[in-house]
């Protein structure tokens, strides 16, 4: 929990859902409360130790912390509830409709689950929202095959039920604070980066779905068993190639992958480097994008190959950034490149 605040700004969400975590497990076991909170102590002390060097840096730099989150809000627009509104819509229909159009992220408005896994997912979700709301008090069985292991090999197994209830509610809870940082925010929506935290529960819940699948299949066809194996590995197989394929050739070599990750940035980048250090070279940012610091976000390409992100660095460096009303601050026998 401490590390994950140094990856990605949706992380910031997260904490909650371990705060819902254990007031579910408080009201669900109240003979354990008192491991509850010995546990919770210890975990958010742990985390805070591990996140303190970052909280160290947001105290001294509070526009680093509220700056980003600020600037991309539904709060920020005209019509927030509105935009709330197809935002959760678009969020929602990224999983198996049209997914995020940003090159840096997906293949360009590809959903984020292939259509197998997307019919998984779905199944998985309308079993979790029945097992809520029809029968709050139903239990599963494990598949077959795990309950017909003998003693020995089922001990490191440590229950074979699981409590749907229980485990959809937090499985729910996870998709709905992890989607929070995506659908109040009005960049690039749907978002597959931000939602990056939606992961883990929606592969869980096509899990699920794909379980529930095989033994409904299994019990109500007359489908041989080799045959439904049989299946089940070819589209595991083609799980595989679809993702490979998609991303390893198709994403890979598509020439609007590059231009999104900027490598005429990089290149340019690459010739600053090359320059004599006595030589004053700047950068005029003509690119548009979110202001960081005074200057439009597609600097920092820039910034972090030649390591001129601070002040001091840029001086050392000689190497400076301006916008285009401030060339004529350019010192003459500069060496000058454009960023468009």
């Amino acid at each position: 929990m401490g590390l994950g605040f140094y990856s990605y700004i949706a992380f910031r969400a997260l904490p909650a859902l371990a705060i819902i975590i254990w007031l579910i497990y408080w009201f669900k076991e109240p003979l354990s409360r008192k491991k509850i909170i010995l546990s919770a102590l210890i975990f958010t002390f742990i985390a805070i130790v591990i996140f303190t060097p970052l909280g160290i840096y947001f105290v001294k730099n509070p526009q680093d912390f509220f700056g980003r989150t600020t600037q991309v809000s539904i709060f920020s627009s005209p019509a927030p509830l509105k935009d709330l509104g197809i935002n959760i819509i678009k969020t929602a229909g990224m999983f198996i409709v049209s997914g995020d159009w940003n090159w840096r992220h997906n293949y360009a408005g590809n959903p984020e689950l292939f259509w197998p896994v997307g019919i998984m997912f779905l199944i998985g979700v309308i079993f979790g929202v029945y097992s809520l709301f029809k029968n709050p008090n139903a239990k599963v069985q494990m598949p077959n095959q795990i309950q017909n292991l003998n003693s020995k090999k089922r001990s490191w197994i440590l229950d074979f039920e699981i409590d749907l209830k229980f485990g959809f509610l937090i499985l729910f809870s996870w998709l709905i604070i992890a989607a929070l940082p995506v659908v109040v925010s009005n960049e690039g929506i749907p978002h597959a980066l931000r939602s990056i935290l939606l992961i883990p529960p929606a592969i869980i819940l096509a899990g699920f779905g794909g379980i529930w699948l095989y033994e409904f299949i299994k019990s109500k066809t007359s489908i041989k068993r080799f045959i439904l194996n049989a299946s089940c590995i070819i589209i595991l197989f083609l799980l595989f190639f679809e993702a490979y394929y998609t991303y390893f050739v198709l994403w890979a070599k598509n020439v609007n992958t590059f231009d999104a990750f900027s490598s005429d940035y990089v290149v340019m980048a690459k010739g600053l480097n090359e320059l004599p250090k006595a030589l004053p070279k700047y950068v005029v940012v003509e690119a548009q994008g979110v202001d960081v610091r005074g200057l439009p976000m597609p600097t920092q390409t820039v910034m972090f190959i030649t390591d001129t992100f601070t002040p001091e660095k840029q001086k050392e460096k000689n190497i400076y950034y301006v916008l285009p009303n401030q060339i004529s601050q350019i010192p003459e026998g500069s060496y000058t490149v454009v960023l468009k």
